[in-house]
């Protein structure tokens, strides 16, 4: 039956089995690259989940100076991959809503707008924040496509993802000419067939250690960040490391959590931020296999407007024990705080009122003895009766 965990400990599991040694003593590796399509299965290693394609492109790289971040170029690509799959292509949505570009790490996304996308034809013109224009070298980027699950455009509206344009009169890194970004920009719109070309064609389609039916993120209480995902199928899955960013492009780990050696169930997980960035918070989670391989689900992201947030609370753990549980909570004016423990249906089963002064507390929370293992719910109200709601679990 499905399970939810929210541990955030990693936990390996060895399942030595008729399946596990079957596929031991029979598994090959093959590795092939041809300069159009490729006819194989890349397992990890950088490729996001529920694409079944993934093209490489080259951009070319300018003469010479420092390299350029945030680059403006305009992608025009024709190829009957690049067809809808009603015309005979790979492009799942007839919109062109499954493309995504990312670096060449094949995981980090860049924000793209399409300017014109011919199902039939498989004609794409579309712009891409280019990350990085190197100098005196080439680059390289990856497009990816062929995602039934994916139906909505790809949303990275940030500081650190924008379209720069001299042309326009936006600023420019430092440093940067303005009279040679715009003619490299010039350039670019005007022959953009001579500054990205295609190298392959692969295919990135499973079978994946863990397949997500859903990765989400939403704002709880106010200010606790809960990132969830269910698995529809796991198989030989190590454990997951959930990964946030303030920008979409730079990552940090906020947690790790074991997955499943073999499940054909819905599996569901979930794991807590209490302390988001201001603003927009990118997550993605990284999936880990027993042979080290890996793979990135879709990025999300919530919203957390901090200003309208004067009582922040994070917990010491996420489990109860037999000890107090440590509640700690930073606010900037005098507050009233009513802690509630439930258990996973609901009920109450334990309460504190407590008032703090300005600043940063920490409180010590009696846990009820004899809880029985399973899910609990902790709630921490303040004056402004806004709750701030985690959920904890007793092993």
């Amino acid at each position: 039956m499905p399970r939810s965990r929210i541990k955030q400990e990693p936990r390996t599991t060895l399942k030595l089995d008729a399946r596990t040694l079957a596929k031991a003593a029979g598994g090959v590796l093959a590795c092939a690259w041809m300069m159009f399509t490729v006819a194989g299965v890349h397992k990890g290693g950088g490729n996001l989940q529920g694409y079944d394609w993934r093209m490489t492109l080259e951009v070319a790289g300018r003469a010479a100076g420092a390299a350029w971040t945030d680059f403006p170029l305009l992608v025009q690509l024709t190829h009957e991959d690049l067809r809808a799959r009603s015309a005979g292509g790979r492009v799942a949505s007839p919109e062109g809503l499954d493309l995504r570009f990312t670096r060449a790490d094949g995981a980090t996304l860049l924000l793209h707008r399409i300017e014109s996308y011919d199902p039939v034809q498989g004609s794409l013109r579309a712009w891409v924040s280019l990350d990085t224009l190197y100098a005196g070298r080439p680059g390289r980027i990856c497009l990816y496509f062929g995602n039934a699950e994916e139906r909505q455009p790809l949303r990275l509206e940030t500081p650190a993802h924008r379209f720069r344009s001299a042309l326009a009169g936006d600023p420019l890194p430092a440093g940067v000419s303005a009279a040679a970004w715009a003619e490299a920009e010039h350039q670019a719109r005007s022959a953009p067939e001579q500054w990205v070309r295609i190298l392959g064609v692969e295919s990135v389609h499973g079978p994946y250690s863990a397949r997500y039916a859903y990765v989400k993120a939403g704002i709880r209480a106010g200010s606790l960040v809960i990132v969830e995902w269910a698995t529809a199928r796991e198989e030989d899955n190590d454990y997951f490391i959930v990964e946030r960013s303030r920008d979409g492009k730079q990552f940090e780990v906020l947690g790790q959590m074991g997955g499943d050696s073999y499940s054909d169930a819905t599996l569901t997980y979930s794991m807590p931020d209490a302390r988001p960035y201001p603003g927009r918070t990118f997550y993605r989670i990284r999936q880990i296999d027993n042979d080290g391989d890996f793979s990135f689900s879709d990025l999300v992201y919530a919203d957390y407007q901090a200003a309208l947030q004067p009582l922040e609370v994070w917990l010491d753990a996420d489990q109860l024990g037999a000890a107090p549980l440590g509640v700690h909570l930073r606010t900037d004016t005098p507050d009233e705080l009513r802690i509630e423990l439930y258990d996973a249906d609901g009920r109450l089963l334990a309460n504190q009122a407590a008032a703090f002064g300005p600043g940063q507390h920490q409180h010590a929370f009696p846990v009820p003895a004899g809880l029985p293992p399973g899910l609990y719910v902790l709630s921490v109200m303040g004056r402004d009766r806004v709750a701030k709601t985690f959920r904890l679990e007793k092993p």
